[in-house]
């Protein structure tokens, strides 16, 4: 009875904690007729990939700009595969952060344009030009 009380106590938490859950900024600006720039910012949640996607279905030509601390490994995972399938190349602004599922979904890029602002592996930075960078990247 007490473990079943507890087991409900902590999805209901878990619900609560969930509804209060900020999705990503996902805004994108028209350059040209056929040209458009995305910018994903904050926290990927659930929904975020399809968001993400309906952007880029609004350009043929789009650049795509990341600035999270992760969340949802879905969101990053289909994200990725967007970018992928559109043959992409997602940017992170020097300074800025693409962490966790964020580093997923950058990831799905099929080009060096990027810039690549850190790397982490095992809780220490990668020195560029290193055998474990060129691995990486």
């Amino acid at each position: 009875m007490k473990m079943k009380r507890s087991i409900i106590i902590g999805l209901v938490i878990g619900v609560l904690f969930g509804l209060n859950a900020k999705a990503a900024d996902i805004r994108h600006s028209r350059i040209s007729d056929d040209a458009g720039f995305i910018v994903v910012e904050g926290t990927l949640e659930q929904g975020d990939e399809q968001r993400f996607d309906a952007a880029v279905q609004q350009y043929s030509k789009r650049a795509v700009l990341f600035q999270s601390e992760g969340g949802a490994l879905s969101a990053g995972i289909r994200m990725g595969e967007i970018i992928r399938m559109k043959n992409l190349s997602p940017g992170v602004a020097p300074g800025t952060m693409c962490a966790s599922a964020c580093a997923l979904a950058w990831l799905g890029g099929t080009s060096g344009l990027c810039h690549l602002h850190r790397l982490w592996a095992s809780m220490r930075p990668i020195q560029l030009g290193t055998e474990l960078h060129r691995r990486v990247v």
